[in-house]
């Protein structure tokens, strides 16, 4: 079992998360108001992942969040929060543990959790991501990255039910960020959003590529 410390205040909004965490076995979930607090409980050795529900993301929570990495007790501090300092958050990606997740344009009670669930172990993991089958496909996609508030154009190739690969010639991803594509199906005359986290991120002189994983799991047979 995962123990899990989700540190936020007592609003609506971390009664959601608490509620969906702990309707999984695979969790044991615990809750502190601050960060005193919840340094005192990981420094106790008592949890596995921490969860910060923050308002603002800037210099304060970032030594927050760099104090509790120095601790060496957890396996990930994921960060959740509405506004985020995009120098701090730039800084705060280069920590090896910590992911960051911009709240504007999530479902708090889907896309959220589902996100957790990759990050904490729920998910069919890595494994089952490389089995599923994969469709070489040369649609677009509007990509929505939602931790940096951006919006660009890219290629897809190499989709599954599990993720996809993209090609842009411009915009701005990192592994952690939290992004939407919205895909149109030409067989079927709509389009579908999909939520997704970053992966991987590699560089060339005319393009960027990148590795989105899938929130949920997708029937990609006929997009591609």
């Amino acid at each position: 079992m995962l123990k899990v410390l989700l540190v936020s205040r007592r609003t609506a909004e971390a009664r959601v998360l608490r509620d969906e965490l702990e309707a999984n076995p695979r969790y044991l979930v615990d809750f502190e108001e601050t960060a005193e607090s919840a340094i005192e409980k990981i420094t106790a050795g008592k949890v596995d992942y921490a969860i910060f529900n923050f308002d603002t993301f800037d210099y304060p929570q970032l030594k927050i969040v760099k104090d509790i990495l120095e601790l060496r007790r957890l396996q990930q501090v994921l960060v959740l929060a509405q506004d985020i300092n995009t120098w701090a958050a730039h800084e705060a990606y280069q920590l090896k543990g910590m992911v960051i997740f911009h709240k504007a344009g999530l479902n708090m009670d889907q896309d959220l959790v589902g996100l957790f669930g990759r990050f904490l172990g729920a998910g069919e993991g890595r494994q089952a991501q490389r089995k599923a089958k994969r469709h070489p496909t040369i649609q677009k996609a509007l990509i929505e990255n939602l931790s940096l508030g951006r919006s660009f154009t890219a290629r897809l190739s190499n989709l599954s039910e599990g993720g996809v690969s993209i090609v842009a010639a411009t915009g701005s991803m990192a592994p952690g960020d939290v992004v939407k594509l919205t895909v149109e199906l030409d067989k079927l005359g709509r389009t579908r959003i999909i939520s997704g986290v970053v992966k991987w991120v590699s560089s060339s002189p005319r393009n960027k590529m990148a590795g989105i994983q899938f929130v949920k799991r997708q029937d990609v047979k006929k997009s591609a």
